[in-house]
């Protein structure tokens, strides 16, 4: 399975490692972003390693998966040859927002 990531999981990503990279020091940035491709390379290895993102909005085909540094987690779509990458999130960060359009 390959990823494919839509506009806002790079706008998110993007904005995530200059704010990283700005803010504390860029080799965390750098490291921030390995650990996110890490990730969805692991998920596309095994989609079904995330868990439902949204059980309550009755759309089990989102899910999320906690990156290895533990504070963000990398939302995602099981498409049929596809794992699309919806956002990166702080854990931390309020998810009213992600939820439209998804």
């Amino acid at each position: 399975m390959k990823p494919v990531w839509t506009k806002r999981a790079v706008r998110r990503l993007s904005d995530a490692v200059i704010y990283i990279a700005q803010n504390f020091y860029p080799e965390y940035a750098s490291a921030f972003q390995a650990d996110v491709a890490s990730t969805v390379e692991a998920i596309c290895a095994n989609p079904e390693i995330g868990v439902e993102a949204f059980p309550y909005l009755k759309r089990p085909e989102i899910r999320k998966l906690l990156c290895k540094n533990k504070k963000w987690f990398v939302y995602y779509r099981i498409k049929k040859d596809v794992c699309e990458v919806l956002s990166i999130r702080h854990a931390l960060q309020d998810l009213a927002d992600s939820l439209s359009g998804l």
